[in-house]
């Protein structure tokens, strides 16, 4: 079953000029509107990541069950239907080892006319997952990683997963990532480190935002980081607990600075699971002019995990804001059309 969640003018996917946030609005009579009917993606596409380019939307995710390849995807106009995935990482360096499953989680941005893409890969010689980055000159790559070593991997907090490259209005970069303290059995923090403007020269050290699990249901692990600016407020969205499970769950928290700390304010899940989607989390930001969107994985609720022949899709809802407070506008809230522009 397939469920609408929202209206968005079409224009609003291809342009970066959507107006408004109000609710209450309504369409501009004559604007051309795609329906956003979740899951967008009803293949296996975790992790995703969205970026908004002249042509419409570009997709990116970990890949199926069985590979080691980095899923890349892409919708005009209409963000109800996508290309046949492609391998966007075709070639990939020798410090990685290649099993299947351990390519994770990309995280793509554009920078001077190159396409940057970060992702979690398995450093052969440690055993640890740590973060690379690779090049393109289109979205949809190929990408290419020259790299012979890991771009940054905290071995001795369990590595580091889950890339997160935010730009701020200054235009400086911050990278975010998680240690992979699970699992060696050590706590996991999300962790921020600033980057120079070409995008891949790391500065200073790495910094402790200060958000790590601290709640019952985060279980052993916060990660997924997904960071957002409003107005002098820093909006981190993560994802907590075992991906695998239906406690899988986003909370979010709240900076002055990118740097942090950041103070969570998700005591319990700001967002679980429904009875459409199961175990929600993985979630990356999409800004579609003034209005802020949240692509998100989630299992079919009568197949979680992969034991169970269950794919992890990719969904799209709206946030609607009250002040700094993000309410996600999924299947089970009342659908909001997005004003067109």
């Amino acid at each position: 079953m397939r469920f609408v969640t929202a209206t968005v003018a079409a224009a609003c996917l291809v342009l970066s000029g959507c107006a408004g946030d109000d609710p209450a609005a309504a369409p501009q009579d004559g604007a051309d509107e795609a329906a956003v009917v979740n899951p967008v993606i009803e293949t296996d596409f975790a992790d995703p990541d969205v970026v908004v380019t002249a042509e419409g939307l570009v997709a990116y995710a970990t890949g199926v069950p069985g590979s080691s390849a980095i899923q890349v995807t892409e919708s005009g106009d209409d963000p109800d239907t996508w290309s046949d995935p492609a391998d966007a990482l075709p070639e990939r360096p020798d410090w990685q080892a290649l099993q299947e499953g351990l390519t994770w989680a990309p995280d793509v941005m554009e920078r001077d006319g190159t396409w940057w893409m970060y992702y979690v890969a398995r450093d052969s010689d440690s055993g640890h997952q740590c973060l690379s980055r690779a090049a393109g000159q289109a979205p949809t790559g190929p990408f290419v990683d020259d790299s012979d070593k890991p771009f940054l991997c905290q071995h001795d907090l369990g590595g580091s997963i889950d890339p997160e490259v935010f730009a701020d209005d200054d235009g400086s970069l911050w990278l975010y990532w998680k240690n992979d303290g699970n699992a060696i059995g050590v706590d996991t923090t999300i962790w921020v480190q600033r980057l120079d403007d070409d995008g891949v020269t790391l500065l200073g050290k790495p910094q402790d935002t200060g958000l790590r699990q601290t709640h019952a249901w985060q279980g052993a692990l916060v990660e997924a980081p997904a960071v957002i600016r409003r107005g002098e407020t820093y909006v981190m969205f993560y994802s907590a607990n075992d991906y695998g499970s239906a406690d899988y769950a986003m909370g979010y928290a709240i900076a002055s600075s990118p740097q942090g700390p950041f103070v969570d304010q998700s005591p319990e899940p700001w967002v679980s699971s429904t009875p459409e989607a199961a175990g929600p989390g993985g979630q990356a930001v999409v800004t579609l002019g003034e209005d802020t969107w949240l692509a998100y994985h989630a299992w079919d609720p009568d197949k979680v995990g992969y034991a169970a022949g269950g794919e992890r899709s990719m969904w799209l809802d709206r946030i609607r804001w009250d002040g700094d407070v993000p309410v996600l506008e999924g299947p089970s809230a009342t659908p909001v059309a997005v004003p067109a522009g």
